[in-house]
């Protein structure tokens, strides 16, 4: 039997071999799920779901990398990001939310455009995200085949709890991380409270961050996006325009337009 004592004393008394480098920290955790991805898999053509896990995966790697996230692990739709950086422990938690609404964002471009090139064959795609922030381990192993690191600890569980209850293009985070990031993003980001859990005692206080509407997602005064087809549109060249919920879209092209006019809510991000 293990002996209290130190992490040396209790590897040597179990025959186990201590991690090349374990570290212990502070860190935030984004948990994400593209659900729907395995039952489309099973429907087309398999380097159709091969390219476009692959389009999705660089597109989340370009977000991660620009906010200073580490792609820690990817299983099949599933993937956890890890921020850990040489700054106050608030700038990791603001930018683990800023990480995970981009991708929310990259995601439904992507998504739009799938659909109007018809790939998806009325498969049905989200994002699920989880976000959570405290206590990790990283640990490097070695003598496991294919594995080189492995985190936990409760920031990770709490983030797999929260992409476990997150509704479509949800991107909820835990009570932590809203204390560290409200500040810093008051003028950019609103957030929700949501109870998650069944009985009360079980139930988990949750935020669900969104992007705020005022300014929208313009690149200058005189560009937008197509919703559709994600292409960056002129305003003075804008071929149509469309009014819906309280926001004007513009549109690249008349069919781009009646794509949109055809079904509204399947084009602009739900919630």
């Amino acid at each position: 039997m293990a002996k209290q004592g130190s992490s040396g004393r209790v590897a040597a008394d179990t025959g186990l071999q201590p991690s090349r480098s374990t570290v212990r920290a502070r860190a935030s955790v984004i948990v994400g799920e593209l659900r729907g991805f395995s039952r489309l898999a099973g429907k087309v053509d398999r380097d159709i779901s091969v390219a476009l896990l692959e389009e999705f995966l660089r597109a989340t790697s370009d977000v991660a990398v620009a906010e200073g996230a580490a792609i820690d692990r990817i299983v099949g739709d599933v993937f956890v990001l890890v921020f850990r950086r040489n700054t106050p422990w608030r700038m990791d938690c603001a930018s683990a939310v800023r990480t995970g609404l981009s991708l929310q964002r990259a995601f439904l471009s992507m998504r739009n455009r799938w659909r109007r090139d018809d790939v998806l064959e009325g498969g049905q795609l989200s994002l699920a995200l989880g976000v959570a922030s405290g206590p990790l381990v990283l640990a490097e192993l070695e003598g496991v085949p294919g594995v080189h690191s492995v985190p936990f600890g409760e920031a990770l569980s709490r983030a797999n709890q929260l992409c476990a209850g997150a509704r479509a293009a949800d991107v909820l985070i835990d009570e932590a991380t809203y204390i560290g990031a409200r500040r810093l993003l008051d003028r950019e980001v609103t957030f929700t409270s949501r109870e998650l859990g069944g009985r009360a005692k079980d139930a988990v206080t949750a935020y669900r961050a969104q992007q705020r509407r005022a300014g929208l997602q313009v690149v200058s005064r005189r560009v937008a996006t197509d919703p559709v087809c994600g292409v960056t549109v002129s305003l003075d060249r804008a071929t149509c325009h469309l009014d819906y919920g309280g926001a004007v879209f513009h549109f690249c092209s008349r069919e781009c337009a009646d794509r949109f006019a055809s079904d509204p809510p399947s084009w602009v991000e739900e919630g």
